[in-house]
């Protein structure tokens, strides 16, 4: 189990982020893309919630954050879990379709804080009627997905539908 976790890490260090001159931020870079890699997967439709694993204090709730900050180190290094953080947003689209609805507006309206099902959490909803830039980074994330890869196939069943409703809201 040691060894197969060893390399499973050597594996995700193939790819790295490299800054000549200054060991300082190097070990800072390499502390953040720790705990990043280690939140992060490709095995499931996650996002990456704030501080990752390492506490539980947003009770691996998902954040825009992830979308606009988190997403694109993971698209250039990782792509696979990337794809992830995106698929978590496809995946949650019917609970942003309903809240929006819930809230009189047309489309997709992804809230600030999303449970594992898409939904904000009851101690939550106060942000979830006001935080309305979440859709703009949904959106960006679904379209950067796609400008990487490539990939019309995904943009046509997975990316569109969010982007359409995204600027339906």
């Amino acid at each position: 189990m040691l060894k197969s976790h060893a390399d499973a890490w050597r594996q995700l260090w193939q790819a790295d982020i490299q800054v000549d001159g200054d060991p300082s931020l190097q070990i800072v870079i390499h502390s953040m893309l720790f705990y990043l890699l280690g939140s992060a997967t490709d095995r499931l439709e996650l996002s990456v919630p704030p501080m990752g694993l390492s506490t539980a204090g947003y009770h691996g709730h998902i954040f825009w954050d992830a979308d606009t900050f988190m997403f694109p180190v993971l698209m250039a290094l990782h792509p696979e879990m990337a794809k992830s953080l995106v698929m978590f947003r496809y995946r949650t689209l019917d609970a942003a379709r309903r809240n929006a609805k819930r809230n009189g507006r047309l489309g997709a309206m992804y809230p600030w804080e999303a449970g594992p099902d898409g939904t904000a959490p009851r101690f939550a909803y106060q942000n979830a009627l006001s935080e309305n830039h979440v859709n703009a980074d949904v959106a960006l994330a679904a379209w950067q997905y796609f400008l990487a890869t490539g990939d019309r196939a995904w943009l046509e069943t997975y990316g569109y539908p969010i982007i359409h409703d995204t600027a339906d809201f």
